[in-house]
C-alpha cells in the first residue's frame, strides 16, 4: 500500500488509503469456461468504471500457472477490501489443501494481523450460509443481481459501492438540543437484579401462560434467584425447539443482546464461536456492544442450524452461573407454552 496517502478513519476501520484510492481485489473460483464468468466480468467492469480500483483475476494476462498461487497471495496482501464471490467451489478451495490458493488464503482469512476486510458477494444466486467461510459470516454480505448494475437503481450493488468508496448513503442531520428530563424514582425501588426479578414475575402472571402449575416459574421474588434458574433450566433443559422457528426469535435475541452487554464474547466462546469470527465481530461492529452480542447469537443459530434449540441455549446460560440467570427468564418467557 501507499505508505504517503493520509491515514484517515473509514467506515468499517479500513485503516489505509484514501477513499478514492482503496484497492480491492476480487478473489473467486468459477472456472474458466463457466458462463457465470459473464457476470463476474460485467460486475468487475463496472465498479471500475465507476471509479473502484478493482483487481481480479480475468484481467491478468500472463495466465501461466507457475506464478498463480504467489500472485494471488500479493494481490491480497496489498488490497484493503477482499470481495470473495462465494459458491460452492470456493467454499472447496479454502478448505481443501489440493486447491491451487486453497491453504495461503484460509490463513490470510484468519490472521487477525493483517488490515484486510474480507467480504461476502453472491452474484446472480441467492445466500446461502453454510458456503460463506465461518470468519465472513459476522460480517454484512451482498447479493448482487448482474441484470442492472446502475447507480442507484440496484440498491445492493449500490450498498456494495457505498461501502467500497467509503461513503454514507444517508446524511447525518445535524446536533440538537439536549432536552431535559424530570427524574422520577424507580417505579420498583430496587436494584437491577431485583427488578428483573420484578419483571419476571408480571410476564408470569400472565392469563395467557397455560403451563401446569408445577412447571411454572414461581411469582414471588422470596425465592432466591438460583432456585428460580434451576427450575427454568429443568423445564426447558431438554426443549428441542429450534430457536429459529420461534415466531418471537428475532425479539428474544434483542432482549438477549441488550442484557448480555460487555460479556458477550465469554458466551460467543461457550457456544463454541471461534476466536477469528469473535475477532471479526469486535471490528465489525465495534460501535455498538448490543450488535455484537446479537451477532454472536445470530451466528451460533445459524452455525449449528437444528441443533442452535432452546434447551442448548438454555444450559449454556444456566451453566455460566448467576451472572447469566437473568438471560434464562427472557428464553422462558418466548418458549411455546
Amino acid at each position: 500500500p501507499d505508505q504517503s496517502s493520509a491515514s484517515v478513519q473509514q467506515q468499517d476501520n479500513i485503516p489505509h488509503r484514501n477513499r478514492g484510492n482503496r484497492k480491492v481485489f476480487i478473489l473467486h473460483s468459477i472456472p474458466e469456461n463457466d458462463p457465470h464468468n459473464d457476470a463476474l466480468l460485467l460486475f468487475a467492469s463496472e465498479l471500475r468504471d465507476a471509479g473502484v480500483n478493482i483487481s481480479v483475476d480475468l484481467f491478468k494476462k500472463d495466465k501461466s500457472k507457475d506464478n498463480w498461487s504467489m500472485w494471488y497471495e500479493q494481490e491480497i496482501l496489498s488490497s484493503d477490501i477482499v470481495l470473495c464471490i462465494i459458491t460452492p467451489n470456493f467454499y472447496k478451495s479454502i478448505t481443501e489443501d489440493d486447491r491451487i490458493k486453497g491453504y495461503a488464503l484460509y490463513n490470510l482469512m484468519n490472521d487477525s494481523s493483517k488490515d484486510i476486510v474480507f467480504r461476502a458477494v453472491f452474484l446472480d444466486a441467492p445466500k446461502v450460509i453454510d458456503y460463506i467461510p465461518l470468519s465472513m459470516r459476522g460480517a454484512t454480505c451482498y447479493c448482487i443481481k448482474c441484470d442492472d448494475l446502475r447507480i442507484p437503481e440496484n440498491d445492493e450493488f449500490t450498498n456494495l459501492y457505498a461501502f467500497l468508496t467509503g461513503q454514507n448513503r444517508v446524511e447525518k442531520p445535524k446536533l440538537g438540543k439536549v432536552i431535559t428530563l424530570t427524574p422520577k424514582r424507580s417505579r420498583f425501588g430496587q436494584n437491577r437484579t431485583n427488578r428483573s426479578a420484578a419483571a419476571v414475575d408480571t410476564w408470569q402472571r400472565r392469563p395467557e401462560m397455560n403451563t401446569p402449575q408445577s412447571a411454572v416459574v414461581p411469582t414471588t421474588t422470596q425465592q432466591t434467584g438460583s432456585s428460580q434458574a434451576k427450575l427454568i433450566y429443568d423445564l426447558l433443559g431438554n426443549d428441542t425447539t429450534q430457536v429459529q422457528s420461534l415466531r418471537s426469535h428475532q425479539r428474544m435475541i434483542a432482549m438477549l443482546a441488550s442484557n448480555i452487554a460487555a460479556e458477550w464474547e465469554i458466551l460467543g466462546r461457550m457456544l463454541n464461536i471461534g476466536e477469528s469470527s469473535l475477532h471479526a465481530i469486535k471490528r465489525d461492529h465495534r460501535d455498538s456492544v448490543r450488535e455484537q452480542a446479537a451477532q454472536v447469537l445470530r451466528m451460533w443459530i445459524d452455525v449449528n442450524g437444528s441443533a442452535a434449540t432452546l434447551g442448548a441455549l438454555t444450559t449454556v446460560l444456566y451453566e455460566l452461573g448467576p451472572n447469566y440467570w437473568n438471560l434464562l427468564y427472557i428464553v422462558n418467557k418466548h418458549a411455546p407454552k
